[in-house]
């Protein structure tokens, strides 16, 4: 609404489809032929073969950053457009055989939990897994998938209900005990879950320590912040600095237990 207010004549949409539901597809598909008949003209970018056929007139087909084809909408199909897309044939249909699961090795059991706002986010959740299986979980984005996942990673806290790993009870466990117990968790949004972008290169490089209590990095920088300890490394390398070490620094975390360290072998 914002772009046509502003009186744009041409819109490019990219992915615009990538987090609606069927129906809400549709119903913005019926939006873009409107505009289409007021005179726009719409650049409708997207990896899903039937919307493209089923909203374009003409399409464009990319690979590596050229084009390598032209195609009219109404003289085409999905198989050759996803010939053009990847280079080669693609069989479209997915033959599988059937599946040999094994014994039960993780199950979940009435599993309840609250969402940031405390109002119930999963009722009552359960299922089991096997050995040798994958199990999809579907379902539309903010309806508790995400609350599961966080659950099951040990990153949020359970109200209710259990989760076993194998006879173990995990439901308490915490994401470096999880990992430990070997459970391994990709979140959906990688950048903003698993980066620390408001971090110095400080007090980053110092965090980046063993989880033993008997690790040297563990005991150099507990109870110390990180300017205190980049502060008292020039006394003990006669204000020599590495290569490993940044411009602002005169020994870093990583050089303290390198022995390939050009500090080291001096100090």
């Amino acid at each position: 609404m914002k772009v046509l207010y502003r009186g744009a004549n041409i819109l490019i949409l990219d992915e615009p489809t990538g987090v609606l539901t069927p129906q809400e597809s549709k119903e913005l598909f019926v939006v873009l032929r409107d505009l289409v008949k007021a005179g726009k003209t719409i650049i409708f970018i997207s990896h899903k073969l039937k919307e493209v056929l089923d909203i374009s007139d003409r399409i464009t087909v990319m690979r590596r950053g050229k084009v390598v084809g032209h195609l009219v909408t109404k003289d085409t199909n999905e198989e050759e457009i996803a010939t053009a897309m990847v280079g080669r044939e693609v069989l479209l249909r997915v033959d599988k055989k059937p599946a040999k699961p094994g014994a039960v090795t993780f199950r979940v059991e009435n599993l309840t939990a609250s969402s940031d706002r405390g109002v119930p986010a999963l009722k009552g959740i359960s299922f089991e897994l096997r050995q040798g299986e994958i199990l999809g979980i579907a379902g539309v984005e903010g309806n508790g998938q995400s609350e599961l996942v966080e659950v099951l990673a040990g990153t949020r806290t359970a109200t209710g209900g259990k989760v076993w790993l194998a006879d173990k009870d995990v439901t308490a466990f915490d994401a470096r005990t999880e990992r430990h117990a070997g459970i391994a968790h990709i979140p959906e949004d990688r950048r903003g879950a698993t980066s620390r972008r408001s971090s110095s290169p400080a007090r980053w490089r110092a965090s980046r320590r063993s989880s033993s209590p008997r690790s040297p990095r563990e005991v150099w920088t507990s109870g110390r912040s990180s300017s205190s300890i980049a502060g008292s490394w020039p006394s003990a390398t006669g204000g020599r600095r590495c290569s490993w070490c940044p411009p602002s620094w005169t020994r870093s975390a990583r050089c303290r237990t390198e022995s390939r360290c050009s500090t080291r072998a001096r100090s």
